[in-house]
C-alpha cells in the first residue's frame, strides 16, 4: 500500500506542477508493477469491456516480494538492523526502498545473524539480521528482490 500510495503522490504532485504537459515517469509506472497484483486491465473505464474482463487466472503476480524491513542502523558497526520477510543471501542484489520513496541499491556482500556471527543467508521467517551498509536508512525501509525462478 504504502509503495503504490508512494507512487501516487508524486505523479499527482508533478501534475500539479504542469498539468498541461504531464506525462507520468515510467519509473512511476515501474513502481506500481513491482507491487503484488492482479493483470491491471481497463475494466469498464471505457464502457463495457469488448472481450471481457481479466478472468484469466485470479491469481497475483509477484515479480518483486519484500526480503526484509529495516528496523535500525548501527552506526557503530555500520550495519542496518532488520527482520527478515523472505530469504535472500550474501550475493543477492537488493532494492533499498525508504518510506519517503528515494530507492537505492544494495548488494548483501555479507549477513550477520542477531548474535553478530556471519551467515550466509536469512532463510527463517522474523529472523534478526545485519547488512553492512555505510549510510543510516530510515526505519521500515523495505529491502526487496526479484522473486527467484524456481
Amino acid at each position: 500500500t504504502a509503495v503504490v500510495t508512494g507512487a501516487y503522490r508524486r505523479a499527482v504532485d508533478l501534475l500539479m506542477r504542469d498539468p498541461e504537459h504531464y506525462r507520468c515517469p515510467p519509473e512511476l509506472l515501474e513502481e506500481v508493477r513491482r507491487v503484488s497484483h492482479r493483470a491491471y486491465c481497463e475494466g469498464f473505464l471505457f464502457g463495457p469491456p469488448e472481450p471481457g474482463q481479466c478472468y484469466r487466472d485470479g491469481g497475483y503476480l509477484r515479480p518483486w516480494e519484500v526480503m526484509a524491513v529495516v528496523e535500525g542502523y548501527d552506526a557503530e558497526r555500520g550495519r542496518l538492523l532488520c527482520i527478515q520477510r523472505n530469504k535472500f543471501s550474501v550475493g543477492d542484489v537488493l532494492e533499498l526502498l525508504t518510506p519517503d520513496g528515494e530507492l537505492l541499491l544494495l548488494t548483501v556482500s555479507e549477513l550477520y545473524d542477531a548474535q553478530g556471527e556471519a551467515v550466509i543467508s536469512a532463510p527463517h521467517p522474523t529472523m534478526r539480521c545485519c547488512i553492512p551498509y555505510a549510510h543510516p536508512v530510515p526505519q521500515g525501509s523495505i529491502l526487496r528482490g526479484r522473486v527467484k525462478q524456481k
